[in-house]
């Protein structure tokens, strides 16, 4: 009993030390963020990751953000909804103006 019990306990010690751990990094508006209230997360076909806010669309290269919003031409600063057509424009779904399209 005293050899099973001594198994279990170094089965279980292995199994902890061959777990993954999960980074996790938390972005905010000294990053570059427009606004801390993230509606969508969109990942386009080059990799790059667009987030809509209360405060227009950010788009991130694992870098930095670039930010967009009514003054750079997009219709609302509250982007809801972010999806990419086949021809890889970039459409923004606003809570109150519509829709916007990024050509790329």
């Amino acid at each position: 009993m005293k050899r099973i019990f001594t198994l279990f306990i170094f089965l279980s010690l292995i199994s902890n030390g061959l777990s993954q751990q999960f980074n996790f990094r938390n972005f905010n508006l000294e990053d570059g963020l427009p606004q801390n209230s993230v509606y969508n997360i969109f990942q386009d076909n080059n990799g790059y990751i667009w987030l809509g806010t209360q405060g227009g669309v950010a788009i991130f290269d694992g870098i930095q953000f670039k930010n967009f919003d009514q003054i750079d031409g997009v219709s609302g600063n509250h982007v809801t909804k972010i999806c990419q057509d086949k021809n890889n424009n970039i459409w923004l779904g606003h809570r109150f103006e519509g829709f916007s399209c990024i050509v790329n």
